[in-house]
């Protein structure tokens, strides 16, 4: 029986996915992060992402929304953008970040874009876990 729990397989579904959100949720822990994205679903998802994996996102759908937030919010912990934005692009934004917050860690997100040295990459599409796994040692740094 697909989908069912049976005595004799021992593992239960419904408690393997909490499981694996427990321990993705471990690898993150509780901070501020923004996220800054034109593309307001994909905005949506990274946020509920975040939030599942502990994170407190600050959503925004504009580089310079973003810079205020930043500016307005010693909080934020990490950023997390777009490469891909009219008006003001991913790699404007982090140079921008860096110069109001050199501490601050930024990750951008792109489907296209390799990226350029001293900011991590994350290739859209990508998954809880990987999503996880980039951002965990910038949380815990």
């Amino acid at each position: 029986m697909a989908g069912t729990n049976s005595a004799h397989s021992g593992f239960n579904y419904l408690s393997g996915a909490y499981s694996l959100r427990l321990s993705l949720k471990a690898h993150v822990m509780s901070r501020l992060v923004l996220v800054v994205d034109d593309e307001l679903l994909l905005l949506e998802i990274v946020c509920a992402m975040l939030e599942e994996l502990g994170c407190e996102p600050v959503c925004v759908d504009c580089p310079v929304k973003g810079l205020a937030k930043i500016e307005a919010d010693p909080r934020i912990a990490m950023v997390i953008t777009d490469v891909q934005m009219p008006a003001m692009d991913g790699f404007e934004l982090a140079n921008r970040v860096k110069a109001q917050r050199p501490d601050l860690p930024v990750v951008l997100m792109s489907g296209r874009d390799l990226g350029r040295p001293g900011y991590p990459v994350m290739k859209k599409p990508f998954s809880q876990r990987q999503l996880a796994e980039l951002i965990a040692p910038i949380a815990h740094a």
